[in-house]
């Protein structure tokens, strides 16, 4: 066989799995615009977090279970999600009771919260960039929310035992 002919049978190749790529996506596309995944779709860009700042990608709650349970995708992302609120509430709970007993350093503690809301959403956003789109994405970042929320609240826990 020659150059010039294997030459053509890879780009032919090439082609075809290019043309199947273009028809999953096509398929995907009609799949998530007719489906039940409408009625998802506004709680999934709209969800907020305490301080009015949005969420990407929220699934609504479901009944709690052992997330080691979990075998598929969307199951790990709904653990990784209420996890995320879990330690978004705890995290509230610690900030309400460092404002009350802080309150002489209310507006520096006010100011640090809500840098450090920007810097993690942002950090998450950037650590799950590479999945945008993909099953994975939910799980990815709000694991991050989860992980850089828990550390948060250890910090604001320090600000309890130092007064």
């Amino acid at each position: 066989m020659t150059k010039s002919k294997m030459k053509k049978q890879i780009v032919g190749s090439i082609g075809f799995w290019v043309l199947g790529i273009v028809a999953m996506a096509a398929l995907v596309f009609v799949f998530l615009e007719s489906t039940s995944f409408n009625k998802y779709k506004d709680s999934l860009l709209t969800s907020q977090t305490s301080l009015n700042l949005k969420k990407p990608l929220q699934i609504q709650k479901s009944d709690t279970r052992n997330c080691m349970d979990s075998d598929t995708q969307a199951g790990l992302s709904q653990c990784a999600i209420e996890d995320a609120d879990a330690a978004d509430a705890e995290l509230n709970s610690v900030y309400n009771q460092v404002i009350k007993i802080r309150g002489d350093a209310k507006p520096q503690i006010v100011s640090a919260q809500k840098a450090w809301l920007s810097y993690r959403d942002k950090e998450c956003l950037a650590q799950a960039a590479d999945w945008q789109g993909g099953s994975g994405y939910p799980m990815i970042y709000n694991s991050c929310l989860a992980d850089l929320t828990k550390e948060r609240t250890k910090i604001l826990h320090t600000y309890l035992n130092t007064k």
